[in-house]
């Protein structure tokens, strides 16, 4: 008969380093884009290999302990939940900038102003070049 305590040990560490790791990859992310726009490439780049090696080691670390902790240390996506819903929420756009309104319909089709001056030049060239 196999002992559980095995695969406890596997799952509670997957679990805690998992989680650990995805708290700060996804804190590093609020860091980076600052970087970015400051234009402090170097710096964000160093960061960002920082962030993926971090993950690829404990990813390769946990797949030599065993598989359940290789999946438990998924629970990244639990931190990756809980720190997006700790973040302050923007107000969404409410609208499209690029949408326009019909200026008629031909059955199912609506026809807006860009249509109808593409339809113009088409009509226009084709008028110029005969």
């Amino acid at each position: 008969m196999t002992s559980l305590l095995p695969l406890i040990a596997q799952l509670s560490m997957g679990l805690a380093l998992g989680t650990l790791a995805g708290a700060w990859h996804f804190m590093s992310l609020r860091w980076n884009w600052p970087l970015f726009a400051e234009g402090r490439a170097a710096a964000a780049l160093a960061l960002q290999l920082a962030r993926f090696a971090l993950s690829g080691a404990l990813l390769f670390m946990l797949a030599h302990v065993g598989a359940l902790a290789l999946l438990a240390g998924y629970g990244r996506l639990s931190a990756r939940t809980r720190h997006r819903n700790a973040a302050p929420r923007r107000p969404a756009m409410t609208a499209s900038p690029l949408a326009t309104a019909p200026l008629l319909h031909l059955g199912p089709l609506s026809i807006t102003e860009p249509v109808l001056a593409t339809w113009a030049i088409i009509v226009l060239m084709a008028a110029v070049s005969a």
